[in-house]
């Protein structure tokens, strides 16, 4: 599993890291660990659960997750960039790199959030294509019988 950022995307979001000169592939790897974890914990095993998968026999695997370029790239790049400001914080501005992290992480809280309410694209029946119902545009719709 390749990360979901690169530096490119820190850039993007805030070019002065890269006067930094620095090699930023332990935040990169760190925010994927997190990233896969989180979703796992958080998403994989309701909807495994809901499409009858037990996620104990059938774990998560994100390359399964066919549109992570799109649907997951803001939330990485977020999640780098608060673990970049969280190592700054060494001293010198300490201020600025502690609000820096602060705001990072919260961005990175409110991307997840939106995340896990439209739901992911994964292909839940490994075929490389997201079908129809694999979708995050296909709701989860649930019977109520009443008795």
């Amino acid at each position: 599993m390749a990360n979901y950022t690169v530096n490119g995307d820190l850039f993007e979001v805030r070019p002065q890291l890269e006067a930094q000169n620095v090699s930023f592939t332990d935040q990169h790897d760190e925010s994927t660990r997190v990233i896969n974890r989180t979703l796992e914990s958080k998403w994989y095993f309701g909807d495994a659960k809901d499409r009858g998968i037990d996620p104990r026999n059938v774990r998560f695997d994100p390359d399964l997750m066919l549109n992570s370029a799109i649907q997951i790239k803001k939330l990485a790049t977020f999640l780098a960039l608060k673990l970049i400001y969280e190592r700054f914080i060494t001293g010198f501005d300490d201020e600025v790199n502690q609000m820096l992290m602060q705001m990072y992480e919260k961005r990175y809280k409110d991307e997840l959030e939106l995340v896990l309410d439209l739901g992911i694209d994964y292909d839940w029946d490994d075929s490389g294509t997201i079908d129809d119902g694999e979708d995050l545009n296909e709701p989860n719709v649930r019977t109520l019988h009443r008795i």
